[in-house]
């Protein structure tokens, strides 16, 4: 549900929309409030992506915000939560007994 209005949101280059779905991921995902919050706890792409968005959201020079970037920054790193966490469930033990 997020991730669609994620993917709406950037698609239509509407900033609010995208921050309210990030926070609404973010609070699921790692109990994370702010948009900051959600940042700090995505791996160097997303988390600069996300601050720009933060940074245009709330800047007085507010300018055109292209959603294109945090989007494909965004299901990168959802891929490599998910490749991540099935390789840790498909080691070998390291000991057998």
């Amino acid at each position: 549900v997020f991730i669609r209005s994620l993917k709406k949101a950037c698609e239509s280059n509407d900033a609010g929309a995208a921050k309210n779905a990030l926070i609404n991921w973010g609070r699921q995902t790692y109990e994370a409030t702010s948009l900051g919050a959600v940042a700090s706890c995505c791996e160097a792409r997303l988390r600069d992506e996300i601050l720009e968005l933060n940074r245009i959201l709330y800047s007085k020079e507010s300018g055109r915000w292209q959603g294109k970037k945090l989007f494909q920054a965004f299901s990168e790193h959802r891929a490599r939560r998910q490749l991540g966490a099935r390789e840790e469930h498909s080691l070998e033990p390291l000991y057998r007994l």
